[in-house]
């Protein structure tokens, strides 16, 4: 089984490369989902109380990642300490599901795994990986697309600042996948390397 991690830009399309895989038979593991998946642990709740209080749970008691987003988003320096202590709670839980869902796909024999994570680098998720794509946009495709979501500019800066830098991931990566013009051209870049890889795997 091989396996691929996608980096890019905030707003670059790599949920549409990951879609495109898993069209064409690929199992996918979306570290987000996992992200929010973790949040509903016990120990994880536990632990992020521990820190911030009742103040970042819902009528449900479930965390508010709204809430939860205002501490660990914030300016530096405390927001950026914030969030090294929620990654240091999360991230080894994303982990024991990324391990599972690895072990999963080997049993069953699926020929290809794409993770979907942002911070797949700096996370050091890429150690589980056969490749790293990176897919690239220009700065204002990108930002045309996190709009969409209702994004503001300075929400939209401190996300990308908390994240591995751009000419880093590319740097890193083993195969560029272009996302800034046409779909098809997309899903035909997207299509050869899954040609390559299966042929040569």
């Amino acid at each position: 089984m091989i396996v691929i991690g996608l980096v890019g830009g905030i707003g670059s399309g790599k949920s549409f490369v990951a879609d495109h895989l898993q069209a064409l038979g690929a199992a996918r593991f979306d570290a987000d989902r996992a992200g929010h998946q973790v949040l509903h642990f016990p120990r994880v709740k536990a632990a992020l109380k521990a820190r911030w209080g009742d103040v970042i749970f819902d009528e449900q008691g479930e965390v508010s990642r709204s809430e939860l987003a205002k501490f660990v988003f914030a300016p530096p320096p405390k927001g950026p300490e914030d969030l090294l202590y929620l990654e240091s709670i999360t991230h080894p839980e994303i982990v024991r599901l990324l391990q599972q869902t690895i072990e999963k796909c080997h049993q069953e024999q699926i020929p290809l795994l794409v993770i979907d994570a942002a911070l797949l680098l700096k996370a050091g998720w890429h150690i589980h990986c056969d490749e790293v794509w990176y897919i690239d946009a220009p700065a204002e495709v990108r930002w045309q697309r996190v709009q969409q979501r209702g994004w503001n500019q300075d929400h939209w800066k401190n996300r990308e600042n908390s994240q591995t830098p751009l000419d880093l991931k590319k740097r890193k990566a083993d195969r560029i996948i272009v996302n800034a013009g046409k779909v098809e051209e997309t899903v035909a870049q997207i299509s050869q390397a899954w040609q390559e890889l299966i042929s040569s795997g």
